[in-house]
């Protein structure tokens, strides 16, 4: 009894003759690999027996493991974006000799500009924003609140800010936590 495979579609392929005591276990061993990869991704499976006493099994390549290969490119890149944030993070703290709660704190003030969090930490002016304020963004364009929003902040620092907020969408708790 033999196992081959090949590649693309993982083939195995096992002949079946002079069952004896050894092969039977094989047979059995060559099943219980089939029945785990049946429940990992059952409909990928293809049992074929042949009249010759020969099996073929296929399993075919699927999307799920393109969609985890993208999954996990996806993530590494975001790591790379957070190890970019803390380095930054720790530049500022040395620098400016500010706690990291109050570096995170002012850096969701500021919708996530280094450049500003970094001016803000100067002492220059820049737009900072407010829970109340961006309550306010989700009130319709023609209300009493987001008419003073846009005399305020200018429509470029809003539409910034939506940008900034969508990220934290579904995680209010998150942005309660840095009460922005």
């Amino acid at each position: 009894m033999g196992e081959e495979q090949t590649e693309g579609p993982r083939k195995i392929i096992c002949n079946i003759s002079n069952l004896t005591e050894g092969n039977k276990n094989k047979l059995s061993n060559l099943f219980e690999k089939v029945e785990l990869l049946k429940k990992e991704e059952p409909p990928e499976i293809e049992i074929q027996e042949q009249v010759n006493l020969k099996i073929v099994i296929n399993h075919k390549p699927d999307s799920k493991r393109k969609v985890v290969k993208e999954d996990f490119e996806k993530k590494r890149a975001e790591e790379k974006i957070f190890v970019k944030l803390y380095n930054s993070f720790c530049k500022l703290h040395k620098k400016y000799h500010k706690s990291f709660p109050d570096i995170i704190k002012s850096f969701m003030k500021v919708s996530g500009d280094l450049k500003k969090l970094n001016d803000l930490f100067m002492g220059n002016k820049v737009v900072e924003w407010t829970y109340l304020e961006d309550m306010a963004l989700k009130k319709p364009t023609n209300s009493t609140e987001y008419g003073c929003l846009i005399q305020s902040k200018g429509e470029k620092e809003i539409e910034k800010r939506k940008e900034f907020l969508k990220d934290f969408e579904g995680n209010q708790e998150f942005l309660n936590l840095m009460n922005v």
